[in-house]
């Protein structure tokens, strides 16, 4: 759609704008220069231009309905669009009606299209169909602003199309940056922000963060987004490394000690697994789950009394 007339489109529309209401001179714009316009486009250039309807051209628009007209109305609404409805009454009547006034009428007479009036149906074929940009009326200025919004090929989202941060959403939280990638949806409301570190992981390395892993900072400071700083972690070792799960405290401070400390944790994570693996009673030799790391003896034994023999190793 333009955003710019030219010289003769603006004389016709001055010339015309007095005395056509604004869905009929959109219409006739559109046969006359090929352009397709709306009736909100007219109005909002008629307001901008300090344009002005004549008195005909308004009476039209405050329309007396007739006896005849609302019985006309309540026979052709039902399973008709509200384009159908608008070309019947102003072929009938020679009034033009809008979307609005076809609402208010079926409110008013108490009657229903039962269509689905503004959705696309199957089979519809859009009317810029095939058109390129220049067909469609759109100005140079339009084309460059419309190349500078397109999706372009590596970005990760729609909103993360740069690089510099300041033109991105960012917000803080409890210490760390989150980046707005994408726009709100109602099935996945928290899939529009990642930590920024995430998003600079994965901008500099060119590929998807791994999955199951959480982003950590190296060296401890969360604003240092360099490469060698952020470092994948698996969140089922994580807890281990950040010290904050089963008392064990693994120091690191760059990348090369954080690796070293993964590898550790994820030692730790599988001796604690095998403990919890079934072993033999001491007393009865039946296999058992343990309750806890160091049992030796089955719950039936326990309960019996009996207590297997603690095992002890010679020095030498």
């Amino acid at each position: 759609m333009p955003r710019r007339y030219t010289d003769e489109q603006k004389a016709w529309i001055a010339e015309s704008y007095p005395s056509m209401t604004n869905s009929e001179l959109a219409r006739s714009f559109s046969e006359r220069f090929g352009v397709h316009v709306t009736a909100s486009m007219m109005r909002a250039y008629g307001a901008n231009h300090r344009l002005r309807k004549s008195a005909e051209v308004m009476a039209r628009r405050n329309v007396k309905y007739t006896d005849e007209m609302r019985e006309f109305l309540r026979q052709f609404i039902p399973n008709h669009s509200e384009s159908e409805i608008i070309e019947a009454f102003d072929e009938k009547y020679g009034i033009r009606l809008n979307s609005a006034k076809v609402g208010n009428l079926k409110v008013r007479l108490g009657v229903r299209s039962g269509t689905k009036g503004g959705c696309f149906e199957r089979g519809m074929t859009p009317w810029n169909k095939g058109m390129t940009q220049d067909e469609m009326g759109i100005s140079p200025d339009g084309i460059e602003r419309i190349r500078a919004t397109q999706f372009k090929r590596g970005a990760i989202s729609g909103a993360a199309l740069e690089r510099c941060r300041d033109l991105l959403d960012v917000r803080e939280s409890h210490g760390y940056q989150f980046i707005k990638v994408a726009p709100r949806n109602k099935k996945t409301p928290r899939d529009n922000w990642i930590p920024l570190s995430k998003f600079e992981w994965m901008r500099q390395n060119g590929r998807d963060f791994p999955d199951g892993c959480v982003c950590v900072f190296a060296n401890g400071d969360t604003r240092d987004y360099s490469k060698e700083n952020l470092v994948p972690v698996p969140i089922d070792v994580y807890p281990i490394v950040s010290s904050s799960a089963h008392g064990v405290a693994i120091q690191w401070h760059d990348r090369q000690t954080l690796e070293v400390a993964i590898t550790h944790a994820k030692v730790i994570r599988e001796r604690r697994r095998l403990q919890n693996h079934d072993r033999t009673c001491g007393c009865c030799n039946r296999t058992f789950k343990p309750e806890y790391p160091h049992q030796r003896t089955c719950r039936a034994c326990l309960d019996a009394g009996l207590r297997a023999r603690r095992r002890v190793i010679a020095k030498t």
